[in-house]
Formats: structure tokens, C-alpha cells, sequence
């Protein structure tokens, strides 16, 4: 399986809510990286996550944060190096604590190893400003 299509493996698997499987998929050394301040403190990722248990953490605030009505990604891109793939995506929903609305583009930047498993991973993300659901 290339790195393209393992990353496109990953997003179906977190698209379907199935984290077990996407932490099947990661390397138990994983470093991942959320460089987006969300500005609320009920939802704050930012940070370095190392190891499947921290990741775990991270998937489990999200999901108790925010409520997607999408997530997508857009385009896939390989790196010359056979290791890294770049995505380009975006994403909105609601956050769970006041039903306000987040939307942002975003760019993964993901690296694989030998073996195929996701070893690195970091978030760009640019939102646009919250609004509220009526």
C-alpha cells in the first residue's frame, strides 16, 4: 500500500469514527502536532502528542469538543521521499459546549515509516470565526 493511499485509509477510518482502528494504524512512538489555537479554552488542542495513549486523549477531546457536519479532504500529495504526504482539506461543525459554528481549511502534513504506520503528523489549521446556530 503506498503512503497516499494509507493516508486515504486513516481519514475514511476517522471520517467513520473508528479511533481503534486509526491507533492500529499509527506507530506506538507517534509525535502529532496541533499548531491551532482555537482561542477557547473548552476546546484547545494545541500541543505535542507522543505515544498512542496521549494520541487516544487527543482523539477523545475532540470528539467530547466538537461535532463535525464535515470533514474533508481535498487533495493528497506525496512527498519525494516516499515518506511524507501533504493534505489539503477543510472541516466545520458545532462546538458540543455553546453550538457555535467552526469552519477552517486545513493542511496535514503526515509522515510514514518503513512499515507504512503514520509516525509523524502535524496540523495547520486557518478558521474562520465562530457564529452562532440558530
Amino acid at each position: 500500500m503506498s503512503n497516499i493511499e494509507s493516508a486515504k485509509n486513516l481519514y475514511n477510518l476517522f471520517v467513520q469514527g473508528d479511533i481503534p482502528e486509526f491507533l492500529n494504524n499509527v506507530d506506538s512512538s507517534i509525535v502529532w502536532e496541533d499548531f491551532c489555537d482555537e482561542g477557547r479554552e473548552d476546546a484547545n488542542l494545541f500541543g505535542t502528542y507522543s505515544g498512542i495513549p496521549s494520541l487516544g486523549g487527543y482523539f477523545q477531546k475532540l470528539g467530547s469538543t466538537k461535532k463535525f457536519s464535515e470533514f474533508s479532504p481535498d487533495s493528497f500529495i506525496a512527498g519525494s521521499d516516499n515518506k511524507n504526504v501533504t493534505v489539503k482539506g477543510h472541516d466545520q461543525g458545532k462546538y458540543r459546549s455553546d453550538g457555535l459554528a467552526f469552519a477552517a481549511n486545513w493542511i496535514h502534513l503526515l509522515t510514514f515509516n518503513e512499515q507504512g504506520k503514520l509516525e509523524r503528523f502535524t496540523v495547520v489549521r486557518v478558521k474562520t470565526p465562530a457564529v452562532t446556530v440558530v
